[in-house]
């Protein structure tokens, strides 16, 4: 008897021996899984939030330190997580001081492009600096009026300078966007359309050559991914971001955007005008809402004006003779991809929303029932 307890005495010894063992490796493994984990989320931390190349603009103040900037990269989404910028501070410490001033960054940086770019401090741009914002679908006259808003430069001084045939060679040997074609006598400015809608930052001593250039430069940087694109279509850069400034006009979205644009092709091959409003208000340079608020109408002679621009006359087969507004990629991207139909009319209704048609009757007749529930708003 006493054996057989001395057995069963050791077997339960084991059998702890063993469950102990287990645990042990139980922990382990969870503590592996647990450092393997914290390690892929601090590597996830650091990549970049998505692939959103919009310019956000931060502005670093005195006494701030790459620390304490943590909050506002968190808030604009530049950062995924606080915790993991700032440990990556602790692992890697900038070397470079923080200089003041505002710095473009955006959220597919990820978190080492962004410090690096805050070290960098050439990247700062001035707090006095002033800024301008060129809005899409706005004209060149917007963009000069902001220009003169924010410098001592007076109208006149830009519109010469965008005119002047010695800058626009400079330009065009420059920029491989830039063509002839921006030096055509019937265009009301050399520039429009080729000034991307985005913000920009004035240097107290830019001057209007230096300002032009960096707003050029920018739209370099935007038509580039487009470059091969372009220039295998059988319209020209010119050509194709003059459709793009008034599909930009005509339609809000994307997808109706693309529609727009097979509608324009569609009437271009079939040798008619594009018949498009807005490219009447550019030739009679009227803006469609006045000061006042109010819509500006078109009048039959304003239809009836014959230059290089206005569509709805019988002066204009084709394509305009330029842009008439700033261009946004989606534009672009729609008369580079835009939708086949057999539609060849459209119009809106109070609430931008778009209807396409196959004939001129059923177009008039959308009109007319639109007029009738008071949701036509020309």
């Amino acid at each position: 008897m006493v054996q057989k307890s001395e057995n069963a005495l050791f077997c339960c010894s084991m059998r702890r021996i063993r469950k102990g063992r287990v645990a042990v490796a139980l922990i382990i493994v969870i503590s592996i899984i647990g450092i393997l984990g914290s390690v892929g989320w601090y590597y996830n931390s650091l990549r970049k939030v998505n692939n959103n190349d919009e310019i956000v603009a931060i502005t670093v103040e005195d006494g701030s330190t790459y620390y304490s900037l943590s909050k506002l990269l968190y808030d604009n989404k530049l950062i995924k997580s606080e915790l993991g910028y700032k440990i990556y501070l602790k692992l890697n410490a900038p070397t470079s001081e923080l200089v003041a001033g505002t710095y473009h960054l955006s959220q597919n940086m990820g978190v080492k492009k962004i410090i690096d770019n805050l070290g960098n401090k050439d990247n700062a741009q001035n707090l006095s600096d002033k800024k301008i914002t060129i809005v899409e679908g706005k004209n060149i006259k917007f963009i000069v009026k902001k220009i003169v808003d924010n410098t001592d430069y007076k109208e006149d001084e830009i519109y010469n300078v965008i005119n002047d045939s010695n800058f626009l060679d400079e330009m065009i040997n420059k920029y491989w966007f830039l063509t002839d074609d921006i030096k055509n006598q019937e265009l009301f400015y050399a520039l429009e359309g080729y000034l991307y809608p985005d913000t920009y930052y004035i240097k107290e001593d830019d001057s209007i050559q230096d300002i032009l250039t960096v707003i050029l430069d920018h739209t370099e940087s935007k038509l580039e991914p487009y470059k091969e694109q372009i220039q295998s279509s059988t319209y020209t850069i010119h050509e194709l971001l003059t459709l793009a400034s008034i599909v930009e006009l005509e339609a809000a979205t994307l997808e109706d955007r693309k529609v727009v644009a097979g509608i324009f092709y569609n009437r271009l091959n079939s040798n008619m005008t594009l018949g498009s409003d807005v490219t009447t208000y550019y030739a009679v340079q009227k803006e469609f809402v006045g000061d006042d608020g109010h819509i500006n109408l078109l009048t039959t002679d304003d239809l009836n004006v014959c230059n290089g621009y206005n569509t709805r006359s019988n002066c204009v087969k084709g394509l305009p003779v330029g842009p008439i507004s700033s261009v946004s990629i989606e534009s672009l991207e729609a008369v580079l991809n835009p939708t086949a139909s057999n539609y060849y009319y459209f119009v809106a209704d109070c609430n931008k929303k778009i209807y396409f048609a196959v004939t001129d009757a059923e177009n008039l007749a959308k009109k007319n029932q639109l007029i009738s529930e008071d949701n036509w708003c020309e």
